[in-house]
């Protein structure tokens, strides 16, 4: 009876295997908003194995406890339950490592894809601080305002806000604040100084 519950354990096993596939599946493409709530789910169930094939392994490891006169190792019967349960705490601890490193790399996508949004929308309002500046100036009801009666101050007005806001463009790209979060801005001239590096060292055990 035994034998045949640790056997039937491993049928469970195996359908979480599946959908624990699935899941890494899913990680590969667009993940669903309810995806986290699927992997906590895992990890529930994972953790629920595990307190229930444990006390499996807790029993043969008593049976040798209480039959110390008896090499249990030679009934064939011990031996396929000790492997039996075995292999299923090998498969569950394995399958815990998958869910917690799934929830890891989850948790870090989340934290990425949050920081990417904050980002985009401190460059979107950092590239259009001139355009609400100039606006909020040149709408004040001064009576005194020159720019307004000027021919062309339309065109100016348009030429500063595109001025400013290509100055801004370039500042944020020289300091690598648009694009990737994984950007090194040093990785191209660490590079550079390493190879400078191996040459001149090359040099010197020429001479």
């Amino acid at each position: 009876m035994f034998i045949r519950s640790a056997s039937n354990y491993f049928h469970g096993i195996d359908e979480f295997e599946e959908r624990l596939m699935a899941a890494q599946r899913e990680m590969t493409g667009q993940v669903p908003a309810t995806f986290m709530n699927e992997i906590f789910g895992l990890r529930s169930e994972i953790e629920r194995w595990s307190d229930t094939v444990t006390p499996y392994k807790e029993l043969v490891m008593a049976g040798r406890e209480a039959f110390l006169t008896i090499d249990l190792q030679q009934l064939k019967s011990y031996q396929l339950a000790d492997y039996r349960v075995s292999r299923l705490l090998t498969l569950i601890n394995h399958y815990q490592e998958d869910v917690i490193a799934m929830t890891d790399l989850a948790s870090t996508l989340s934290n990425f894809r949050g920081n990417e949004i904050m980002k985009a929308l401190t460059v979107f309002t950092a590239l259009t601080t001139p355009v609400v500046a100039f606006g909020a100036v040149w709408g004040m009801n001064f009576k005194n305002m020159p720019e307004l009666e000027w021919p062309l101050g339309y065109g100016f007005a348009w030429l500063m806000i595109l001025l400013f806001t290509l100055i801004i463009h370039v500042w944020l790209k020289r300091k690598n604040w648009i694009g990737s979060l994984l950007q090194f801005p040093n990785q191209t001239t660490s590079t550079k100084h390493r190879s400078k590096q191996k040459s001149q060292k090359t040099n010197k055990s020429s001479v």
